[in-house]
């Protein structure tokens, strides 16, 4: 993580000297996936959502840091012997940190009107609030931060733009004493937002 950090750094010391800058407001739905469950267990990713904003620095290579607040949801399915399936609600909301290098195919400064990118990096999750609902709502442990990879793509059409992206987790999402397995957190994401430019 930490080398990865480190490139993210040089390039973008690299391109900053003549890069044009934009600032990306979006808003978007996230499907999150837990990865693992306690034994007779199984998590489902619902609909979340997300807002944030992104800074574009570069032109065809750029570095695209950024912040959102997410919210997300998942469905932990049990069966007791001999008796039914039931389920309980997961909602968290963090802050998610990227940091990403990317490709545009068509040079920004031709202006044009459709341009298809790339991109992909490093993330840090930082947890604001996490709560089941079984019998109510009831506080969860999910620690200080967490940390992934994200890769994606995207459109820009003219001053809008859409991508979707997923995440990779590397660390262990709870630091609840009651959750024993080691638990990630991967996560798809499509967003939808504005381009506004500060440099020509």
């Amino acid at each position: 993580m930490r080398n990865i950090l480190s490139t993210l750094f040089a390039f973008g010391l690299v391109t900053i000297a003549s890069a044009q800058f934009e600032i990306r407001p979006h808003v978007g739905t996230n499907f999150q996936n837990l990865t693992k469950s306690e034994d007779g267990t199984e998590w489902k990713g619902n609909p979340g959502f997300h807002v944030g904003v992104n800074l574009m620095i570069g032109n065809q290579f750029f570095l695209q840091p950024g912040i959102q607040y997410v919210s997300s949801k998942s469905e932990l399915t049990f069966v007791a012997a001999g008796s039914t399936s039931s389920s309980a609600t997961l909602t968290t909301s963090a802050l998610r940190v990227p940091a990403v290098i990317g490709y545009r195919f068509v040079d920004p400064s031709d202006e044009p009107l459709l341009n298809l990118r790339i991109f992909g990096g490093a993330l840090a999750n930082f947890p604001l609030n996490a709560t089941f609902n079984e019998d109510g709502l009831e506080d969860v442990d999910v620690g200080s931060a967490n940390y992934g990879l994200t890769a994606g793509a995207g459109l820009d059409i003219s001053i809008f733009f859409v991508e979707a992206g997923y995440d990779i987790g590397l660390s262990n999402v709870f630091d609840d004493k009651d959750v024993t397995v080691d638990t990630k957190q991967n996560q798809f994401q499509v967003n939808a937002g504005l381009r506004l430019k500060l440099t020509q």
